[in-house]
């Protein structure tokens, strides 16, 4: 094996590392950095040559059919395996040729890992499997916010395991990382960089053409843009249970950064939003990482300079716990007022879901696919 050869394959196997979610190659001679999902960033020590670089460049190019060269220097491009690669080469990256390899997850965590590993508890997990499945007549709009690997798609692709296999479902990214092979009517669709000559795909130029293939629900990746205010028209005219990820540290500050450019949805559509979900991640003395939801709060009318946001769960940091902080009568009362029930038995319809998720972590019943047949086993009893 050839010392080239020998490099690639140390990056085939950071590549195949699961556990890894961004490999960092700033340059030939230069540290190669990952980010671990449980340790955060490392310095793993290894070097690549520039041949080497230039090796697995070249193949990225070749495989995507794009131009790379000095007149072309930059090229973004995926992976047959959906991992998303940032190329940069000289003379915009003055040290060499330089790569970021962003991956996509092939194992997803369920539901009920995340409440094994803390980021929620059963009773919150009972209540977004009532919100996001919404009995099958009102399924709650929602944004899900946080700061950077703060686990916004983690927790987007769980509770996505909630949805009726009998709706159809369209996801919207700007890089891949939705995996939604569990609902059979799902068509995923991603945004396509502009390139010198040519004419992006943006992702409001998604979102809008997805609307004319009559989904049950629209999910987009992170909200960035125009885009915003697409997503937001979409669940008003009836695309109920669509949800989204976003920037934000709270969800105050989701409200600024929705109406503030570059997004600027008008103020007025804030009121078709039902559910603001926060995760903030925190680490340990010892360096681990912990990913928590810090808050919920549930989106009602509009006064004269804000939205009514009721404080649903709160995070307590002392005590590692998620505690509810007031009944969720907006929550509840949105799906019980479609139905003619009383929010009281939308409550109990959360709590009987709650132990039925502290169930199956009692029994480890913890995949995808054991989690979804259970799901849809309840649906075909009770819904």
């Amino acid at each position: 094996m050839s010392e080239i050869d020998r490099e690639l394959e140390l990056l085939k196997k950071m590549l195949s590392n699961d556990d890894i979610e961004e490999i960092w190659i700033n340059g030939p001679g230069l540290p190669v950095f990952i980010w671990h999902r449980k340790r955060g960033m490392i310095n793993t020590g290894y070097k690549l040559s520039r041949d080497a670089i230039i090796t697995f460049a070249k193949s990225v190019a070749n495989m995507s059919g794009r131009p790379l060269s000095e007149e072309t220097p930059l090229l973004d491009a995926s992976l047959r395996t959906g991992d998303r690669v940032a190329i940069a080469l000289p003379p915009v990256s003055p040290r060499g040729p330089s790569i970021t390899i962003r991956k996509f997850r092939r194992k997803l965590y369920s539901i009920v890992e995340l409440i094994e590993n803390g980021t929620i508890n059963d009773l919150v997990g009972g209540f977004l499997w009532v919100a996001v499945e919404g009995l099958r007549v009102r399924p709650l709009n929602t944004l899900i916010i946080g700061g950077t690997a703060s686990g916004k798609t983690t927790l987007l692709n769980a509770i996505c395991t909630f949805i009726p296999s009998n709706e159809r479902v369209i996801t919207i990214e700007d890089t891949r990382e939705l995996n939604l092979s569990f609902i059979p009517n799902w068509e995923p669709l991603e945004a396509k960089p502009s390139y010198t000559g040519e004419r992006g795909v943006t992702m409001d130029d998604l979102l809008r053409h997805a609307l004319r293939k009559r989904p049950n629900r629209v999910i987009v990746g992170e909200v960035r843009g125009s885009e915003a205010t697409t997503l937001l028209q979409a669940m008003n005219i009836g695309h109920l249970g669509s949800m989204g990820t976003l920037h934000a540290n709270s969800a105050k500050d989701a409200i600024t950064r929705l109406t503030s450019p570059p997004m600027s949805v008008p103020f007025e559509m804030i009121g078709v939003l039902d559910l603001i979900v926060c995760l903030r991640v925190w680490f340990t003395r010892g360096g681990t990482i912990i990913r928590r939801v810090s808050e919920i709060y549930a989106v009602g009318g509009l006064g004269e300079k804000k939205p009514t946001m009721d404080p649903i769960f709160k995070y307590d940091f002392t005590s590692d716990k998620i505690v509810m902080e007031a009944y969720p009568y907006l929550a509840y009362e949105k799906i019980a007022e479609v139905l003619l029930i009383s929010p009281k038995e939308i409550e109990k319809e959360v709590e009987r879901r709650a132990s039925i998720l502290r169930n199956m972590v009692k029994s480890g019943i913890r995949s995808v696919v054991d989690t979804r047949r259970i799901f849809e086993r309840y649906y075909e009893e009770n819904i």
